[in-house]
């Protein structure tokens, strides 16, 4: 028998938080992609603590500002 456990280390209250996968990187660092109208801006951000789920921004973000998520392919199971 075997169980997966969650603990948290750690709590944080009115924080701007994004999926982790709206989270992208290239050579500059950490960015998202903020929707305006029809349109996205790419923009610099700051990461603090995640879940492994959502992810806290803690510069470069504002409250209700709306951000693109970029599915990935699914990595393929190899049997």
């Amino acid at each position: 028998m075997s169980a997966n456990v969650s603990v948290p280390l750690s709590r944080k209250e009115d924080v701007v938080l994004v999926p982790a996968m709206a989270v992208q990187r290239d050579a500059e660092g950490q960015f998202v992609l903020v929707v305006e109208g029809r349109n996205t801006e790419r923009r610099r951000v700051q990461v603090g603590i995640s879940d492994g789920v959502n992810i806290e921004i803690v510069e470069g973000l504002e409250p209700g500002e709306v951000v693109r998520v970029v599915f990935r392919e699914p990595v393929p199971i190899m049997y």
